[in-house]
């Protein structure tokens, strides 16, 4: 490769936090915030609260996300969330494939937010939310249909909530849906 193509892997890295320059030495790999970020994954799911800290977060952003999109969701937004919706309903792999359209409902209720900031933060989530998504269903076991039938209908009551425009009802049904989720893990 070229020079050219080596300086911007390395600037890649060291916004990343994965290297570093030292005098003397040139670029070294190092305890960046991409260390510390895997780190703290690996500790979090050594504690047994990880699944609830992820809840409790989401629960913080995802509640007043719901409400500000039956406030502000224009309606190409409004029609994303009710195909995902849709979608869902018909998923026929439920841990894997329903893991990642149960996401894109949540992030099409973040964008219809308005607020970048939520979809932001939710992006940083990601990966912990599908953790929780999957280990939830996984853990299932012989009830998949009654969880899935469950989930769908807190999906549901999420997606009327902010069709009718109502940002308290929509909270709630948030609320009421993350909190199910939490206490079916």
């Amino acid at each position: 490769v070229s020079r050219n193509v080596v300086r911007e892997a390395i600037a890649q890295l060291r916004s990343a936090g994965a290297v570093h320059s030292r005098q003397g030495l040139g670029t070294v790999v190092g305890l960046g915030e991409a260390d510390a970020a895997r780190q703290s994954d690996l500790m979090a799911q050594s504690d047994p609260s990880h699944f609830h800290h992820v809840y409790e977060l989401r629960a913080i952003i995802e509640m007043q996300g719901a409400a500000l999109a039956a406030r502000r969701g224009d309606a190409a937004q409004l029609a994303a969330i009710s195909g995902t919706l849709d979608r869902l309903q018909e998923a026929e792999r439920w841990e894997r494939e329903g893991a990642e359209i149960d996401l894109e409902f949540h992030f099409a209720v973040a964008r219809a937010s308005g607020n970048p900031y939520i979809v932001e933060t939710l992006g940083f989530l990601r990966n912990k939310m599908r953790e929780t998504i999957v280990a939830t269903r996984q853990r299932s076991g012989g009830i998949v249909g009654e969880v899935k039938a469950l989930t769908i209908s807190e999906h549901a009551a999420i997606r009327d909530a902010i069709l009718a425009r109502d940002g308290d009802a929509a909270r709630r049904a948030m609320a009421r849906h993350i909190r199910n989720a939490a206490a079916r893990l």
